[in-house]
C-alpha cells in the first residue's frame, strides 16, 4: 500500500514522539521499548497545513443545521410570545370575573335587603288590615256625618258655622239665612246692614276731602233709625251665627274621597265661592264716588259699594273689596226731593233718604236673589 494513500497519515494521525518504556520481563529483568506516540492536531493546523483538502459536502451540513436551529429558536420567542398574551388575556379575564362575582354579590345583597324590607312592610301591611277588620269599620256612619243638617244628603263641600261646628251644604245654608233675612224685614222694612260711624268716614286720608258738616249728614242719611239686626241662627242648635261660615277643610277632604269611592260627580266651583255670605255679612271696605262738585252741587250721588265706579268729580276709594252684592246707592238732597237708584246694581237694597226732618221715603221692596 502507497504510504500517501494510507488512511494514517501523518496529517491524519501525526506521528507522536517516541518515549521509551521500560518493560519487565517474566523473568523480572526490564529492558527498554519504544511504542509509537500519536499527536492530534487542532482544526486551525488543518486549514493552515497545505496538505489539507476542504470538504464541500461537511460545510453544506453545518450552514443547513445553523439554519434549522435558528428557525426552532424563531418558533420558540414566537411561542413565547404567543403564550405571553394568552396569560394577559387570562389575566385580564381573571380580572373581569372577579369584578363581575363582586358586583353579584353587591347585587344579591341588594335583592336580599330589599325582600327584607317587602317582608317587613308586607308584615306591617297585614297587622293594619288585621286591625282595620277587627275595627269593623262602616261607611255608612262615615256618611252620617258627611250629611247635611237641613237637606240629608251627601255634603261635597261641607261649609262649617264657626259658633257651633255645624256642617251644611252652601245652597241651603244660604236658603236657611235668606229666610230669616226676609222674615226679619217684614217688620223692619228700612234696614240697612250696614252701619256707618264719623270716624269711618274720616279715618282714611282720602276721605278727609268731606268736611265734618257733609259727613255728619252722610251718617245721619246711611244710619237707620234702629240698630238691630237679625239674629241669624244655626239650623240644628239654634246657636246664634256671629260670623260667616267657613269650608271645613279635613272634612272637605273625607268628602272627596267617599265620593270617589261612590262615583259621585265632583261640586260645582260656585259652592266654594264666598259670594254666598257677602249679603248677609257686609264687607267692611266701601268706595265713596261722589258725583258732581262739592262745592255748590245740585245733589250729590253718594254710591256706597264694594267695587269702584267710574264718577264725576271726587273719587275716594280706600280699597276694593270681595263680593260686589251689598251695593247701594243714596242720594243727598239740597234742592230735589228725587229718589234716585243706580239700575247698573244687581239687587239694590233697601235705602232711605232724609232732608232735614222730612220723613223718610222708602224705594221699592229689594228682589234679594
Amino acid at each position: 500500500m502507497d504510504k500517501d494513500n494510507s488512511p494514517y497519515r501523518s496529517s491524519a494521525v501525526p506521528s507522536l514522539p517516541r518515549s521509551p518504556m521500560r518493560l519487565r520481563s517474566a523473568s523480572g529483568s526490564s529492558r527498554q521499548v519504544r511504542l509509537p506516540v500519536v499527536e492530534i492536531s487542532s482544526d486551525s493546523d488543518e486549514e493552515s497545513s497545505p496538505n489539507k483538502v476542504s470538504n464541500p459536502a461537511g460545510s453544506s451540513a453545518s450552514s443547513t443545521n445553523s439554519e434549522s436551529g435558528n428557525d426552532e429558536i424563531r418558533r420558540l420567542k414566537e411561542a413565547i410570545a404567543s403564550l405571553s398574551l394568552k396569560c394577559v388575556e387570562a389575566d385580564r379575564r381573571r380580572e373581569e370575573a372577579e369584578k363581575a362575582r363582586e358586583e353579584s354579590d353587591t347585587m344579591r345583597t341588594a335583592i336580599e335587603q330589599r325582600e327584607r324590607e317587602k317582608e317587613l312592610e308586607l308584615t306591617k301591611v297585614k297587622a293594619d288590615y288585621a286591625q282595620l277588620a277587627s275595627c269593623n269599620l262602616d261607611m255608612s256612619k262615615i256618611e252620617t256625618h258627611l250629611t247635611c243638617g237641613i237637606c240629608s244628603d251627601f255634603i261635597l263641600v261641607p261649609w262649617g258655622l264657626p259658633n257651633c261646628g255645624h256642617v251644611f251644604c252652601a245652597k241651603c245654608l244660604h236658603t236657611w239665612l235668606k229666610t230669616t233675612l226676609e222674615k226679619f224685614r217684614e217688620t223692619r222694612p228700612n234696614y240697612c246692614p250696614r252701619e256707618f260711624t264719623l270716624h269711618f268716614l274720616t279715618r282714611n286720608e282720602r276721605l278727609k276731602i268731606l268736611d265734618a258738616r257733609m259727613a255728619h249728614q252722610v251718617i245721619a242719611i246711611l244710619r237707620p233709625r234702629e240698630t238691630v239686626h237679625p239674629e241669624y241662627t244655626c239650623p240644628c242648635c239654634r246657636v246664634p251665627i256671629r260670623a260667616r261660615p267657613v269650608v271645613t277643610v279635613n272634612l272637605k277632604g273625607i268628602a272627596a274621597e267617599v265620593a270617589i269611592a261612590k262615583d259621585l260627580p265632583p261640586a260645582a266651583p260656585e259652592e266654594e265661592a264666598q259670594v254666598f255670605w257677602s249679603y248677609f255679612w257686609p264687607s267692611a271696605n266701601i268706595g265713596f264716588a261722589l258725583r258732581y262738585n262739592l262745592s255748590n252741587p245740585p245733589c250729590h250721588v253718594i254710591r256706597t259699594t264694594d267695587f269702584v265706579a267710574n264718577a264725576e268729580g271726587w273719587m275716594l276709594r280706600p280699597g276694593n273689596s270681595e263680593a260686589v252684592d251689598v251695593a247701594r246707592t243714596v242720594v243727598v238732597f239740597y234742592r230735589l226731593t228725587k229718589i234716585v237708584v243706580d239700575d247698573s246694581i244687581d239687587f239694590p237694597t233697601l235705602l232711605q233718604c232724609r232732608r232735614h226732618g222730612v220723613e223718610e221715603q222708602a224705594l221699592s221692596k229689594p228682589n234679594v236673589e
